[in-house]
């Protein structure tokens, strides 16, 4: 008998999403909810398959789809050749203490392309939006995990759909509108360029939510909303599915600008208080930005980058003198 998983890769009518009651999705961006899938144990997302599509990446040098770590890792590992180390990173999933992230799935293979623009359409259809209009970029990426592995505490700036492939994880989800658990600051260093601008404080713990998720279960992650991850007794593997739409970047646009007028020594106002100010600080903010962003990041970060980049040259004239 063909399994469910198979059939999705062979048959492009059977739906990855599951069928579950559509009012759920009415809370997409605004608040966590879990959803079922059909990629529970797909072929596509075997480890061996996942292995040989990073070792494929470092022959072509493109190193920045993957990322890995191992718990103790000593430093004969750290100076170990990228591929060696990758393939004791992969050893050592079943056995623990290690973790690897492959990104951009869309790119290395047109499988996992299609998988994305067909997750992609039943959102849309789903929800009513006109995602594949709106979306600025997109990408799949993949997790494998050993057992009892923890993710820091962090957040994202895109709409995430989590997939559980294989083994089970829990993922503590947290307001991303409560200032007190996520302050404005801590949005601003994000946008800035900090991807662990987040803060964690025991006394948030908590107001979180625990989702816990198993093979054919997924969670939504409203943009900007932080979490904790931990892996059960046996190996993970969890597909990300993610996009980010024009209201984020308008909203980083305007964290940006906050970023700055804080370094002043003002009090800039958050995002929806004034429009005036939000239309102002996106402009400015637009203009810096590269006008072809080839990647999410060029998209959110070149402006920033540009404004920062006359300081960071003086701080190397700096320290070139110092010494």
């Amino acid at each position: 008998m063909t399994s469910l998983s198979n059939q999705v890769a062979e048959a492009p009518d059977v739906r990855i999403i599951g069928p579950d009651e559509p009012s759920v999705w009415k809370q997409m961006n605004c608040a966590p909810f879990t959803f079922r899938h059909n990629l529970a144990n797909h072929p596509l997302f075997d480890l061996a398959k996942l292995a040989s599509l990073a070792t494929a990446a470092v022959e072509r040098g493109d190193p920045a789809k993957f990322g890995f770590r191992i718990k103790g890792g000593d430093a004969k590992f750290n100076d170990a050749p990228l591929r060696d180390r990758l393939f004791q990173a992969v050893e050592r999933i079943e056995a623990g203490g290690a973790f690897f992230k492959l990104s951009s799935l869309e790119e290395l293979d047109e499988d996992y392309g299609h998988i994305l623009r067909k997750t992609i359409g039943e959102v849309e259809d789903i929800t009513g939006l006109p995602l594949r209009q709106d979306i600025g970029y997109s990408g799949l990426s993949v997790f494998v995990a050993s057992p009892n592995m923890v993710t820091p505490y962090h957040f994202d700036a895109d709409t995430n759909f989590l997939f559980q492939v294989r083994g089970e994880k829990d993922v503590r989800l947290f307001d991303p509108k409560d200032r007190f658990i996520l302050t404005e600051p801590e949005i601003e260093r994000f946008y800035a360029g900090n991807p662990m601008s987040a803060i964690y404080r025991d006394e948030v713990l908590e107001s979180g939510t625990v989702f816990h998720l198993d093979p054919g279960i997924a969670v939504h992650h409203p943009p900007l909303a932080p979490h904790i991850v931990s892996t059960g007794n046996n190996v993970s593997v969890s597909v990300s599915m993610w996009f980010i739409l024009p209201p984020e970047i308008r909203q980083a646009r305007i964290y940006q600008a906050n970023f700055c007028l804080r370094l002043l020594g003002l009090q800039p106002l958050p995002p929806g208080r004034s429009k005036f100010q939000d239309r102002v600080k996106t402009a400015a903010f637009e203009s810096l930005t590269a006008s072809n962003p080839k990647s999410i990041d060029e998209l959110l970060y070149s402006g920033i980058n540009r404004l920062k980049a006359p300081f960071r040259a003086a701080e190397r004239l700096v320290r070139g003198r110092a010494a």
